[in-house]
C-alpha cells in the first residue's frame, strides 16, 4: 500500500492538514488501534532491532535509530517513553505497508518521529542518517514550512503554559530543511507554505500526489 508522509515542526499544522486530506480522500482506517499495538511492543529489545520481526526490509533503519539513541543522544531506550512511541509508530507503519485494499494513507508518523529525535541531539546534522534510511513511499513527502514567528505563535496558542518555543521552532526549521534536502534524493518532496489556507494546501497536495476526492 502507498502512503503520503507529512512532516514539519511541532505545531505547524500537520494534524489539521492530515485530517482534511483524509476527509478529502475518504481514507479508510486500519482495523487496528493502540490497544492492539501496545501489547506487541512491550517485549521488544530496542538494543536488538533486527529481532523485532517488523518489516524486515526496514532493519537498516531500525539499527540507525538504535545508534542515534545509544550514541547520538546518549539515552538507553529501555526506560524511555520515546521507545514506546517510536515502536508504536513503526508497528503501525508496518501494518499500513502490508495492508490491502485500503487505498492511499496520509500519515505524519516517521518524519515526525525523526523531528522528535532531532530535539535530543546537540548537532542536527547527526539526524541525517535517519532520513537517509527511513521508509518512504513513491508518493513522496510533504514538508510544511512557515516563518519562525508563526510557528512560535501557534505553539503558544496550543500550550500557553510553556515559556519559550523559539529554540524548538528554530531547531525544527533547521531539521526540516535538512530532511527535505536528503529525502529529495530518495523520493518526491513538496515543500509547502503552512501559512496558506488549509483548503488551498489540500488542493496542492492532492495535485502533487495524484490524490482524488473520495478515493
Amino acid at each position: 500500500m502507498q502512503w503520503l508522509e507529512l512532516m514539519g515542526p511541532q505545531g505547524i499544522g500537520k494534524t489539521t492538514l492530515r485530517r482534511q486530506l483524509r476527509l478529502f480522500t475518504k481514507q479508510r482506517k486500519l482495523p487496528v488501534g493502540n490497544k492492539d499495538i501496545y501489547p506487541l511492543i512491550e517485549g521488544l529489545d530496542f538494543n536488538r532491532p533486527t529481532t523485532w520481526g517488523i518489516a524486515p526490509q526496514w532493519d537498516e533503519f531500525f539499527c540507525v535509530v538504535a545508534r542515534l539513541y545509544l550514541y547520538g543522544a546518549g539515552l538507553d531506550l529501555a526506560d524511555s517513553r520515546r521507545r514506546r512511541s517510536f515502536c508504536k509508530s513503526m508497528m503501525y507503519m508496518s501494518m499500513v505497508h502490508e495492508a490491502k485494499d485500503i487505498g492511499i494513507s496520509v500519515l505524519d508518523l516517521i518524519g515526525s518521529e525523526g523531528m522528535r529525535f532531532s530535539y535530543m541531539l546537540k548537532d542536527v546534522n547527526n539526524i541525517r542518517s535517519y532520513f537517509q534510511t527511513m521508509p518512504v513511499s513513491e508518493l513522496g513527502v510533504v514538508v510544511l514550512e512557515a516563518p519562525l514567528s508563526v510557528i512560535v505563535n501557534r505553539n503558544e496558542m496550543r500550550m500557553p503554559r510553556v515559556d519559550d518555543f523559539s529554540m524548538w521552532a528554530e531547531k525544527g526549521t533547521q531539521v526540516c530543511a535538512l530532511a527535505a534536502s536528503v529525502l529529495a534524493e530518495r523520493t518526491r518532496v513538496l515543500r509547502l507554505d503552512a501559512t496558506r489556507s488549509v483548503d488551498e494546501n489540500v488542493r496542492t497536495i492532492a495535485e502533487f500526489a495524484g490524490l482524488k476526492g473520495g478515493q
